[in-house]
């Protein structure tokens, strides 16, 4: 074996073979009283050969031979599938979905139809409950009068934090608005470990977005938002990870046009 070598390691021999355009690289593991030679050949043009790996099993007594790390010439490469030369002309592509009368996804950014759409947002509430119909909401004149308002200041979406009856969501439609609805849920507790809290959420996220997910005023559903840190530190991010997956998919599963997302903030760890 080459000077220097303790045989009690693993060890990395890089070298070039005389006359040969190959590089090769020799992995030595010693089990005495033999050594494991692994060899890996490269074209010194950088293209790896088709039979680029050798083991070879040799006594310390006996020498590796040149003619067992001489491969056979490698065979000419096969052209590309169309399906391959296709996919690697084509690149990375920006995630766009087809032209409709809401808002979707145009890569980094939103569109509505044809034109981006950038998001100059006011929050609208919360509210007490009405006394007649217990809504959370002003009646509907008073909504009249905000939004006209909302609109004058140059705003395009409102952010709510209770489900909207459908003739709020009308109003909003009629005033060329949008509406990000946060679905409220029990975030505070350990939802993973209380099937009750956990079901809830799952319920509240289902009916939200089957009462308005659907109408053209909504812009998106939030189905998280902010869950302490604490508490995702001590449920671990992976589960909170999945339990926050799990309430998208069942959002999507009612409202399938409609975009789906979640709130966090820079201290809680990324979900």
């Amino acid at each position: 074996m080459p000077a220097g070598l303790d045989k009690s390691d693993n060890h990395w021999l890089k070298c070039h073979l005389v006359g040969e355009i190959v590089h090769v690289e020799l992995h030595l593991r010693h089990e005495f009283p033999r050594w494991y030679i692994h060899a890996v050949v490269v074209y010194l043009s950088n293209t790896t050969m088709s039979l680029e790996s050798q083991t070879f099993s040799q006594t310390l007594a006996e020498p590796v031979s040149r003619s067992q790390l001489s491969p056979s010439p490698p065979s000419p490469p096969s052209p590309p599938s169309p399906i391959a030369a296709s996919t690697t002309s084509l690149g990375r592509r920006r995630a766009e979905e087809p032209v409709s009368n809401r808002v979707r996804r145009d890569g980094k950014f939103f569109r509505l139809g044809e034109q981006k759409f950038t998001v100059k947002g006011v929050t609208y509430g919360s509210f007490k409950p009405g006394q007649d119909d217990g809504v959370p909401l002003p009646s509907p004149a008073d909504v009249l009068r905000d939004l006209e308002l909302i609109k004058e200041l140059g705003a395009n979406t409102l952010r709510i934090y209770n489900t909207p009856p459908i003739w709020f969501c009308d109003l909003v439609h009629e005033h060329g608005l949008k509406l990000m609805l946060d679905v409220s849920w029990g975030k505070h507790f350990v939802f993973t470990q209380d099937e009750k809290v956990a079901d809830d959420a799952r319920e509240r996220v289902r009916a939200a977005a089957r009462a308005c997910g659907n109408h053209p005023a909504l812009f998106a559903i939030s189905v998280a938002n902010e869950i302490p840190p604490e508490i995702v530190r001590y449920i671990g991010e992976g589960k909170v990870s999945e339990f926050i997956d799990d309430l998208v998919m069942i959002a999507r599963s009612e409202a399938h046009d409609c975009l789906i997302t979640f709130a966090s903030f820079p201290t809680t760890e990324y979900l």
